[in-house]
């Protein structure tokens, strides 16, 4: 199977996120005082001087985002599924709703907490500029659903249109938002949500603060040495995973899966091989894909992987395109083989026994 990200990689590229927020912890140490206690001398000599934030990159906001989001979506789960005590299978969807999204979280390193404990003071905010707070995620299925797929949707154009994030944290963050897409997709079909129509009715102010004011550029310039992928390398492997998924969906029925329908998605992989093509990529194919594992699952799998190394591209409309296609891959791969769908991350993940899985 095609695949551009290998065990090893996928797992320096997650650490390296959650390890944006130690960092950050460590930076605001060395601003003048103690992390966890940053007016504690102030406070002592009575003064009130609030200190500012430590400033991050884009790729820093985003992530710091998407781990207010995903906390708020696994406390709100958790909690309707501490309520769902006359309907079993109820509570175990909810509960494996709220269980990928702490999974999430704990990959993009947890909610920044720049200030530690000295933020739970009652005064903290007469002394330091505070984070923006975990907003509260729908208290209902319909809506929270919703609330996953907006704020996903909303998370992975900021992501394309990050202007030097390095190409592999891009592809991890994008990689778990396709994660909670497809938790989404997962909650609305057992409880009968009709997802698009939900995400239409909800609220402008229902996403809450999740992204904090400077958000979408960024307050801090990128790392220098950012680019990991040669100019037209995403392209070409993204050509090469299109491929082998249109061959191998091609070929696939199954329940949600009709004749029909898979020469329809064929067709569409299809077109995007020749938009491909149309930008001078490298045509690198076999004269015939072929792999071991002949399942829809794989096949899927081998779609959202080119989607992934299409988002890796320098050029903007190449990472446009890759957001858009994540959004669409996630419904499709909902629609036709639901219970294998990644509720995580399609990125291999080490795991303690150092097996890799994606999840």
């Amino acid at each position: 199977m095609h695949s551009l990200i290998t065990t090893s990689s996928a797992t320096r590229i997650l650490r390296r996120l959650a390890s944006l927020s130690i960092s950050v912890t460590l930076a605001t140490a060395a601003l003048g005082g103690c992390a966890t206690t940053p007016a504690a001398s102030a406070v002592d000599e009575g003064e009130k001087t609030v200190r500012e934030l430590p400033q991050l990159t884009a790729t820093e906001e985003l992530r710091n985002a998407m781990a207010r989001t995903e906390s708020a979506i696994a406390e709100r789960t958790a909690q309707l599924a501490d309520l769902a005590t006359e309907c079993d299978e109820c509570r175990i969807t909810l509960t494996t709703s709220a269980s990928s999204a702490k999974e999430r979280l704990t990959d993009l390193g947890g909610v920044w907490s720049p200030w530690g404990d000295f933020e739970t003071r009652e005064d903290a905010g007469e002394f330091v500029e505070l984070p923006p707070r975990v907003s509260d995620a729908p208290y209902t299925v319909g809506p929270l659903t919703a609330f996953m797929a907006v704020t996903a949707l909303q998370q992975l154009d900021r992501a394309a249109q990050l202007p030097e994030a390095p190409a592999g944290e891009r592809q991890a963050l994008a990689s778990l938002l396709f994660g909670r897409l497809s938790a989404a997709w997962s909650l609305a079909g057992w409880y009968g949500v009709d997802l698009p129509a939900a995400t239409e009715n909800l609220p402008l102010e229902a996403t809450g603060p999740t992204e904090s004011p400077s958000a979408l550029a960024g307050t801090n310039p990128q790392q220098s040495g950012t680019s990991e992928v040669p100019l037209s390398q995403g392209r070409e492997d993204a050509l090469v995973g299109y491929d082998c998924a249109r061959t191998a969906l091609l070929n696939q029925t199954n329940d949600g899966l009709t004749s029909d329908r898979s020469r329809e998605i064929a067709s569409d992989l299809g077109n995007r091989i020749k938009r491909l093509l149309e930008q001078d990529v490298i045509d690198s194919r076999e004269l015939h894909c072929t792999t071991s594992d002949q399942s829809l699952s794989n096949a899927l799998q081998t779609l959202v992987l080119a989607d992934l190394d299409l988002i890796t591209s320098p050029e903007l409309p190449d990472r446009e395109l890759a957001a858009r296609y994540l959004v669409e891959d996630a419904e499709l791969w909902a629609q036709v083989s639901p219970t294998s769908a990644p509720l995580v991350s399609i990125l291999s993940i080490e795991k303690e026994n150092d097996e890799p899985q994606s999840k």
